[in-house]
């Protein structure tokens, strides 16, 4: 099967004659026509022309590659759905590009704080210092977010829960962490940094939910749920960490939404804490789950297969 069978696909003469398509392409070719492109040919030629990548058709949006040979351009065209970003953006240098003025303007900014005993100057730069903070990052997980190739390898979980529940014990005083691990559960595969930043945005989220209290963490072989391995045709069991926190809980609504990215209640932050969390347990093979209860606490269950 090559690629024409496998994208929406049509050919256009440098005339802006049709020369060829598929199926999915003459369903595409439909959709303009019917949505009062008259010359569909030249249309999508200026499109390429003027370097456009996006397409709205009927409440639909595309984007496309273009292949030219000896007067004839070939467009592959990319549901919106299915777009993989960084074939069409550098987020390196994207990210690079965010927070060189960022750094700088937060460098300004403290030596404004320092030369300057005005008071109304000093509120003003510890706004724009605040906002600046909270734009790097989101640059950060903006990287993350698009950036989601795990790179598996044999590492040790409660070394990465202590590491995980120094630092939070450092940012949240009033937090009480309690972790039962199950002594059984030895080195397996999977992503020692992409897996701290999924736990660590989780348990972030719960502390910043009841400030104080306790919040557990419980990780041990789970016998009744397993992972299927395609490719070695073979069974895993898998690891389930559970993260609790009982006090607070989410109404519905919030449950519903908990994991849409930008979605938050909080005065701080981007919103993007858990979309990325669920990201990296996907990318893993896992998956999470939540239940939450309001006055009663949440519960975070994540499941990764336990291959050693």
């Amino acid at each position: 099967m090559n690629a024409i069978d496998l994208f929406p696909y049509i050919k256009i003469g440098n005339d802006g004659d049709i020369i060829d398509f598929n199926n999915e392409g003459e369903q595409i070719l439909n959709k303009l026509s019917l949505s009062g492109v008259k010359e569909v040919g030249n249309f999508l030629l200026d499109k390429i022309k003027d370097n456009k990548k996006l397409i709205a058709i009927q409440n639909s949006y595309y984007t496309y590659k273009v292949h030219s040979t000896d007067d004839v351009y070939s467009l592959f065209f990319l549901p919106l759905d299915y777009l993989d970003v960084s074939a069409f953006f550098d987020m390196g240098l994207l990210q690079h590009e965010l927070k060189n003025p960022l750094t700088i303007i937060d460098g300004t900014i403290q030596l404004m704080m320092k030369k300057s005993n005005d008071d109304f100057t000093l509120r003003c730069a510890e706004v724009i210092k605040r906002e600046c903070s909270r734009l790097y990052e989101f640059v950060q997980n903006l990287r993350i977010f698009f950036d989601l190739k795990v790179d598996l390898s044999k590492n040790n979980i409660n070394e990465l829960v202590k590491k995980l529940i120094d630092s939070m014990s450092m940012l949240f005083a009033d937090i009480i962490f309690r972790v039962e691990i199950d002594p059984s559960v030895s080195e397996f595969f999977f992503d020692y940094q992409k897996m701290y930043v999924a736990l660590q945005n989780i348990v972030k989220n719960c502390c910043e939910a009841q400030k104080k209290g306790e919040i557990f963490l419980l990780i041990h072989i789970d016998p009744t749920i397993k992972f299927q391995d395609s490719e070695k045709n073979k069974l895993y069991p898998m690891i389930k960490i559970s993260i609790i926190d009982i006090a607070g809980g989410m109404d519905k609504q919030m449950l519903d939404n908990i994991f849409k990215p930008f979605f938050t209640t909080k005065n701080k932050g981007m919103g993007l804490g858990l979309s990325i969390a669920k990201e990296i347990v996907t990318a893993h093979k896992g998956k999470i789950e939540v239940s939450s209860e309001v006055g009663k606490g949440t519960v975070f269950n994540i499941y990764l297969p336990y291959i050693n």
